[in-house]
C-alpha cells in the first residue's frame, strides 16, 4: 500500500477512535448525571422505614413568624426514645437549659438552681414510630420530588408533600381548616433517614403562617442525662 495511503487510513482511524470515545464519554456523563430523580411517594415511605429504626438523634428546632400561640422561638438538643433528652430552648430572647429522665423535666432558669417538673412536652416522641416523624413520613400524601442537594454535607432529596398535622399539633394550637399541612422534608440519598423539615402553618387568630424548621443529625449516638444535684 502507498505510505501516503496508509497514513491517511491511520489518521482516520485515529480520528474515529477519538469520536467513538467521547461519545462515550458524554453518555457516561448524562446517564450519572440526568435521568428522573425517585419517585416522591417511595422516598416518603423508605423514609419513614429508616426513621424507624432510629433510636436517638440530635434536633435543631427554629420558629419563624408568629409566636404568641409558640413562644419558643428555637431549640436544640439529643433525643433518645423512651423520654429521655437534653439541651436548650430559647424563650423572649432568653435561653433555658433542659433536661428529660426518668420521667421528669429540669429547667434552669436564669437565676437559682434547677427546678422540675412533669413533662410538659417530651420531645423524645419525635423519634416514636406511632406518633412522631416516621409515622408523619408514612402518611405523606402528593409528594413531588423537587431536586437534590446538600445538607449539612449530606446529599438529601427535596420532597414537599401533605402531612398530618399531629407533630405541630402537639407544639401548638393550630387554625381550623388544617388537616393537612404542605410541607418541605429533605429525604437523604444514602440511608433515607430525614435530614431537615420546614413546615408551615397557621395558629389561631394569626394573619400569616408560622414556619418550624427542623435539623436532625448524629443519629443513633449514646448518650446520658444526669439529673441535676
Amino acid at each position: 500500500m502507498h505510505p501516503m495511503r496508509r497514513h491517511l487510513l491511520r489518521t482516520r482511524a485515529r480520528g474515529a477512535a477519538a469520536v467513538f470515545l467521547a461519545a462515550l464519554a458524554l453518555a457516561a456523563c448524562a446517564h450519572a448525571g440526568g435521568g428522573s430523580p425517585p419517585a416522591a411517594q417511595s422516598l416518603l415511605q423508605q423514609s419513614g422505614e429508616a426513621m424507624g429504626g432510629v433510636s436517638s438523634a440530635h434536633v435543631a428546632l427554629k420558629v419563624d413568624g408568629n409566636l404568641s400561640s409558640l413562644p419558643i422561638s428555637s431549640a436544640q438538643g439529643d433525643v433518645a426514645r423512651g423520654g429521655k433528652a437534653q439541651g436548650s430552648f430559647v424563650l423572649g430572647g432568653t435561653e433555658f437549659p433542659f433536661r428529660l429522665t426518668g420521667g421528669t423535666f429540669y429547667l434552669k432558669p436564669p437565676t437559682g438552681g434547677w427546678v422540675h417538673s412533669p413533662p410538659p412536652y417530651d420531645p423524645s416522641t419525635l423519634l416514636d414510630p406511632a406518633q412522631g416523624l416516621p409515622s408523619l413520613l408514612s402518611r405523606a400524601t402528593g409528594g413531588q420530588t423537587k431536586g437534590s442537594e446538600s445538607v449539612g454535607g449530606t446529599d438529601a432529596y427535596r420532597v414537599e408533600a401533605s402531612i398530618p398535622t399531629d407533630v405541630v399539633a402537639g407544639l401548638t394550637d393550630l387554625a381550623p381548616g388544617q388537616q393537612t399541612l404542605r410541607a418541605t422534608v429533605w429525604i437523604a440519598t444514602n440511608g433515607h433517614r430525614l435530614v431537615k423539615f420546614r413546615i408551615p402553618f397557621r395558629t389561631p387568630s394569626a394573619d400569616t403562617d408560622t414556619v418550624l424548621t427542623g435539623d436532625l443529625s448524629n443519629f443513633n449516638l449514646a448518650f446520658d442525662v444526669q439529673r441535676p444535684a
